[in-house]
C-alpha cells in the first residue's frame, strides 16, 4: 500500500478508525498517541492510526481552536 508517514507530537493528525481530529499531545514508547481536540476532548489510539490532516480537515481545526478561544478566553496550546 502507500509509504507511512510518521506523525510527530505536536503535529494535527486525524485518527483513521474514529475519524477524529486533533494535535498529538504524546506519543508513548508502545506508539500509543495521545490527541486532543481543540475543544477539550482527548482520546489514545495507535499512532498507526493517524494520518496529516488535508487541506480542509487542517482548516477546520483552525477553526475549532479560534471559536474555543473566542467562547473561553483561553487560546489551545
Amino acid at each position: 500500500m502507500g509509504v507511512e508517514v510518521e506523525i510527530e507530537v505536536g503535529a494535527n493528525a486525524v485518527d483513521t478508525v474514529t475519524g477524529g481530529r486533533g494535535k498529538v499531545t504524546a506519543i508513548d514508547a508502545d506508539r500509543m498517541a495521545s490527541v486532543r481536540h481543540p475543544n477539550g476532548t482527548t482520546w489514545r489510539t495507535p499512532a498507526s492510526n493517524l494520518r496529516p490532516p488535508t487541506v480542509q480537515e487542517e482548516l477546520g481545526l483552525k477553526a475549532a481552536e479560534v471559536t474555543f478561544a473566542r467562547r473561553y478566553g483561553v487560546w489551545p496550546d
